[in-house]
């Protein structure tokens, strides 16, 4: 996967609150660790709310159709996602990432 796709999978992700802990990509399979909320507000008003075991499996599925043998290991944490901290993450990684 090329940088600027992996970036922009990175900013996007982390505005629905996954936390990205450690990619090993050293071997195949790419194996993702992330931590996702376990509520939060509906972020986008097409899209269902979506988290906790089922925000994770939704970033497995994505992933998978860019990196058809990957593994995704989540741990549910004790957090509820709001637009706010949606649009602070964006921010932060924006300048951080880019």
């Amino acid at each position: 996967m090329n940088d600027l796709i992996g970036k922009a999978i990175y900013i996007t992700w982390r505005e629905f609150g996954i936390e990205f802990i450690r990619i090993a990509d050293e071997v195949k399979p790419v194996v993702f660790y992330i931590t996702v909320p376990n509520d939060g507000e509906q972020l986008h008003p097409r899209e269902p709310k979506t988290y906790g075991d089922d925000l994770a499996k939704l970033f497995k599925n994505r992933m998978r159709e860019f990196q058809s043998d990957c593994i995704v290991k989540y741990k549910v944490r004790n957090e509820f996602w709001t637009k706010a901290k949606s649009k602070e993450v964006s921010n932060r990684v924006m300048r951080n990432v880019l």
